[in-house]
């Protein structure tokens, strides 16, 4: 089996096991999230101890699963907030080497990307200003514009790259990709107005479809670009190998942990 069909392969077995998970919502979607996240978090955590900066890896999940609870129940952004300063308090007992700076920075670092962008969607299915009938249409909306970036960028670079986008940290990425990634993060923004009308759900206007579309398409590039780095820097192929075709899931979903945030963020400005 080619590397595409294996890709294919991942994505017909996970995308129902994804999108039905988001139409639950609540603690399956969480627990879902949660596996995801932690499991991006892990191999993040490797590239990062094969630089001599091993993180504190029991303070970074459970920092990671705090957060994720809380965005599920918010009063326990308290028990969020006891777990930072906890971890913190006793981070000099559990590293007494002279890479404290290194190791800690690394783990946090890990918090917020990869796992804390993804546990961000959690927002944008349970706490974005919009209708609540419409939350899982954007939830599934956020999530195929940061897969169609993905599949039309590869596409469109295979077939069409020849101006390298950023040489030194990727040499396969290109600008026909980078066009071509936000040709399909439009796509997935008119599926979702499209979604809209067919269930005559409200949805964000038009414009602004496109607006998030555009920055959606062009974080997860970013994305793409700096765990291609952190990559290089450990002197790695891929993150993990959980995911044939994919590598692992940081492979898979780099690009998402930092066009999630963005999302919420403009959302809230946009509603509220």
């Amino acid at each position: 089996m080619t590397e595409l069909q294996q890709r294919i392969a991942t994505g017909l077995l996970a995308a129902p096991l994804f999108v039905g998970a988001v139409y639950l919502g609540g603690y399956a979607f969480g627990a879902v999230m949660a596996f995801i996240a932690l499991a991006t978090q892990y191999e993040y955590y490797g590239l990062a101890a094969s630089t001599n900066a091993a993180p504190l890896q029991p303070l970074g999940f459970a920092l990671t699963l705090s957060l994720g609870l809380a965005v599920l129940h918010p009063p326990l952004w308290t028990v969020a907030g006891l777990v930072l300063v906890g971890g913190l308090a006793v981070s000099p007992l559990l590293c007494t080497d002279e890479a404290y700076l290194a190791r800690i920075a690394a783990t946090l670092f890990g918090v917020v990307y990869p796992a804390g962008g993804l546990v961000a969607l959690l927002f944008i299915r349970t706490h974005t200003a919009w209708p609540p009938e419409s939350a899982v249409l954007g939830t599934i909306w956020m999530i195929f514009a940061v897969w169609g970036t993905d599949i039309f960028a590869y596409f469109a670079g295979k077939h069409l790259g020849r101006h390298k986008l950023a040489p030194r940290i990727s040499p396969n990425k290109t600008w026909a990709g980078a066009f071509g990634g936000a040709g399909g993060a439009l796509a997935a923004g008119g599926l979702y107005l499209a979604g809209g009308a067919v269930f005559a759900l409200p949805t964000v206007p038009v414009l602004h479809v496109v607006v998030l579309s555009v920055l959606i398409a062009s974080v997860c590039i970013c994305g793409d670009l700096i765990q291609s780095l952190l990559k290089r820097t450990a002197s790695a192929k891929d993150a993990g190998s959980l995911l044939p075709g994919h590598g692992g899931f940081f492979d898979r979903f780099d690009g998402m942990a930092l066009a999630v945030p963005l999302a919420v963020v403009y959302l809230h400005l946009l509603f509220g």
